[in-house]
């Protein structure tokens, strides 16, 4: 079980919907500078205290998600259960991103991202938000999820560092994979994501898995390629094909401009196995666009 992190536990007068405002808000940092899903074995961590900006941007967009939660789950909540987890990670040029779930009810959540600067007091206007209920179901025992679950990357290879947040996506019995979200951070704290990549997706018909691998060809070219590994033999990788990843200018989002399927008959699969994928490149910018 993850440590309780929200002091605050009265619930909202009955038929009232809980006010954000009242929760008192405690982060954890970790010594390996990354956050704990359920099931997650390594230390948590120890208390630190969330900064006012930080903490007025939260309850802020916990009030807005409550507003726009589905009536089927509008249920009463106590702080712990809106505010289950905050996370402090160091970033560079001493800011830091306090990954928070905010949680709505039957399991119904997002992972927050506010990125704060001590030295201005600045923080992120619009927190990206990621889906969290199937990445703590499945839990960090799931073979699918790797720690760390939030990392860095330099796609551009300009020593600005895209953040990496990795979630797990989940339709019934059709579709188990994760995704990994790449960042772009900019002068504002704003958050662009410039990529997202179905890094490992299970292959029902003999518990393998799909992997696809980057391989940086310049500073706003990519090469994304995928294979399958059999469960009986992890050492293998039979290769599916490739796509080549372009974008316009570093910081800009990355879209598919030439597909490298084995079989040239068909191109499916070589950036997402997602049925309800509006299309490759729609993807790309912007992750799994169904939650249940």
């Amino acid at each position: 079980m993850l440590p309780v992190l929200l002091l605050v536990a009265t619930r909202s007068a009955r038929g009232q919907s809980i006010d954000p405002d009242t929760c008192h808000l405690t982060a954890l940092a970790t010594n390996d500078n990354d956050i704990r899903i359920r099931g997650d074995l390594r230390p948590p961590g120890h208390p630190v205290s969330v900064p006012s900006p930080v903490a007025s941007k939260l309850h802020a967009l916990a009030k807005k998600l409550l507003e726009e939660r589905n009536p089927a789950f509008r249920v009463e909540l106590t702080c712990p259960e809106l505010f289950p987890e905050i996370y402090r990670i160091s970033q560079p040029r001493q800011r830091e991103l306090y990954v928070a779930e905010i949680g709505l009810g039957f399991e119904q959540g997002f992972f927050s991202l506010v990125l704060y600067d001590p030295a201005t007091g600045s923080v992120t206007q619009n927190p990206p938000l990621i889906w969290s209920k199937w990445t703590q179901s499945f839990g960090a025992g799931d073979p699918l999820l790797k720690a760390p679950f939030v990392s860095s990357a330099n796609l551009f290879q300009d020593g600005h560092p895209q953040v990496v947040v990795e979630e797990y996506v989940h339709n019934g019995n059709m579709y188990n994979g994760v995704i990994y979200h790449y960042f772009e951070v900019g002068t504002d704290l704003a958050f662009t994501r410039v990529l997202a990549r179905e890094t490992r997706v299970l292959a029902t018909s003999d518990d393998g898995m799909f992997v696809r691998d980057l391989t940086q060809l310049s500073p706003t070219r990519i090469r994304l390629t995928t294979c399958e590994v059999p469960a009986k033999d992890s050492k293998q990788c039979k290769p599916i094909g490739y796509v080549i990843l372009e974008s316009t200018a570093p910081g800009k989002p990355f879209h598919a401009v030439e597909r490298h399927p084995l079989d040239t008959r068909d191109s499916w699969g070589l950036v997402t196995f997602m049925d309800q994928s509006p299309g490759d490149d729609a993807f790309l910018r912007g992750g799994n666009p169904f939650y249940y």
